[in-house]
C-alpha cells in the first residue's frame, strides 16, 4: 500500500512537470513563428496553434495539481482518464486543428510541432501508467 502511494505521488509530480513543460515551453522555448502579419495583414495561423497548446497546457497543469488533492485511487483514475483527451487535443492543435505555416523551415514546423508531439506522447504514456497503477488491487 505504501509503495503504491509513493509511486502514485512520483507519477503525479512527473505529470505536473510535463504539463508545466508543455505550458511554459510553448511560450518561451519551442514557440511558434513570431507574431508577424502574414499575407493581407492577418496574424499567422501558427500563432493561434501556439495559443491553443498553451491554454490546453494550463488545463493539464490544473488537472495535475488535482492529483495531489484527491487521494482515493478511483478519483485519481478519473482525473488521469480526463487528462488523456485534453492531452490529445494539445497534440492535435499544431497542424491538424490549426494549420501551421506552409514553409517547412519555419519555427512552428521545426521546433514547436515536434516538441509538442514529444511531450504529449510522454504525457499520454504516463497518464496511462497512472491509471493502471491506481486500478491495481492492493495485496
Amino acid at each position: 500500500m505504501e509503495r503504491k502511494r509513493i509511486l502514485s505521488m512520483i507519477i503525479s509530480v512527473l505529470l505536473l512537470a510535463l504539463s508545466l513543460c508543455l505550458t511554459i515551453g510553448v511560450k518561451f522555448v519551442f514557440h511558434a513563428c513570431p507574431m508577424a502579419m502574414g499575407e493581407m495583414g492577418k496574424i499567422m495561423p501558427c500563432h493561434w496553434a501556439e495559443q491553443g497548446v498553451f491554454a490546453t497546457g494550463i488545463v493539464l497543469s490544473v488537472m495535475s495539481l488535482l492529483l495531489f488533492v484527491f487521494k482515493k485511487s478511483g478519483e485519481r483514475v478519473a482525473i488521469s482518464a480526463c487528462m488523456i483527451p485534453a492531452t490529445i487535443s494539445a497534440m492535435l492543435f499544431p497542424q491538424v486543428t490549426i494549420r501551421l505555416c506552409m514553409m517547412p523551415e519555419m519555427a512552428c514546423r521545426t521546433t514547436m510541432r515536434p516538441a509538442v508531439l514529444g511531450i504529449t506522447i510522454v504525457l499520454i504514456v504516463v497518464e496511462c501508467v497512472n491509471i493502471i497503477i491506481n486500478l491495481r488491487k492492493d495485496k
